[in-house]
């Protein structure tokens, strides 16, 4: 696991002078963010003979809150996965699953961010790893703000702004590319 302090150099080197404590903080809210944003924190849970008609909690990891469902996939009679479809196979109440249908198995995906108070020194290191110079740029928009302080600067913290959101929107995008099994193949044409 990674830490945000890992970051500071990077948020110092955009936001120079800005004490640890802020800093902190500020890379705490732009990493939360970051997470929202991109939903590229998911959990899986695998529910074994679900009842019908009756709710089962689903819970995130400690330290973390649900978003959304991302996905509930079951396998058929043939042992093929198939996906199952909100309000028509399930309901769900943000805490709670309840299935309209009988199966075997269940395995439901969640997206996740972290909650208010999460431990900063267990972050995701591959967010942190090949996002961090954009979730510092978050933090730096956020300390670049400040006003009173000799850091505060609108216009680079717009700057910095839309690095960060170039790159939960990156993030989002890699994460849906890695889910999708369809792609098309490209076709060789003959020009005369």
């Amino acid at each position: 696991m990674s830490a945000l302090s890992d970051l500071y150099q990077v948020v110092r080197q955009r936001c120079p002078g800005v004490i640890d404590f802020m800093m902190l903080d500020a890379l705490v809210d732009a990493y939360r963010e970051f997470c929202h944003q991109s939903e590229f924190l998911i959990e899986s849970q695998d529910l074994v003979h679900p009842a019908v008609n009756k709710p089962l909690p689903i819970t995130a990891t400690k330290e973390h809150t649900i978003l959304k469902i991302e996905s509930v996939k079951t396998k058929d009679s043939r042992g093929r996965e198939k996906e199952l479809y909100q309000d028509s196979d399930y309901d769900f109440d943000g805490g709670s699953i309840t299935f309209n249908k009988p199966h075997d198995n269940a395995r439901v995906s969640v997206v996740v961010k972290p909650s208010r108070v999460f431990d900063y020194l267990r972050v995701n290191d591959y967010l942190v790893e090949n996002f961090g110079e954009a979730i510092a740029a978050g933090a730096a928009s956020r300390l670049r703000l400040q006003v009173n302080e000799k850091w505060f600067n609108p216009d680079l913290s717009a700057m910095y702004q839309r690095d960060f959101i170039e790159g939960y929107r990156d993030a989002y995008r890699l994460r849906r590319e890695q889910f999708n099994t369809f792609h098309n193949k490209t076709r060789k044409r003959q020009f005369y």
